[in-house]
């Protein structure tokens, strides 16, 4: 992080780049997605069931990504957050907010 001279207050605020914010998203989403908060839009795995259920918007975050924002994820959505430059990591953390609902209470699933 670097820091920057508010002049007329005489303080120093940190600053990050847009690299540690990418860090910062790239936990976020994980914690995002491993608590199941993007099963609503994309598929899931029942444990009583072989086959996965759709989302509202597919199967796979990858192509809804891909087909809304042209943005094209190389390795995992995580590692491709944490390489993004700002318009790519905004338009990624936008996408993610639309797409983001918490599961109803008791509902039991394995990603």
């Amino acid at each position: 992080a670097t820091t920057t001279t508010n002049a007329s207050a005489g303080t120093y605020a940190p600053r990050l780049t847009v690299f540690e914010v990418a860090g910062q998203i790239e936990a976020a989403y994980r914690s995002v997605d491993d608590s199941g908060y993007l099963r609503r839009s994309f598929s899931y795995h029942c444990v009583d069931d072989a086959a996965p259920h759709a989302g509202l918007h597919g199967t796979d975050l990858r192509i809804e990504l891909y087909l809304r924002t042209r943005i094209k994820i190389e390795y995992s959505i995580a590692e491709d957050i944490a390489r993004a430059d700002a318009v790519s990591l905004f338009t990624i953390i936008e996408f993610i907010y639309d797409h983001t609902a918490k599961p109803r209470p008791g509902l039991r699933t394995i990603s």
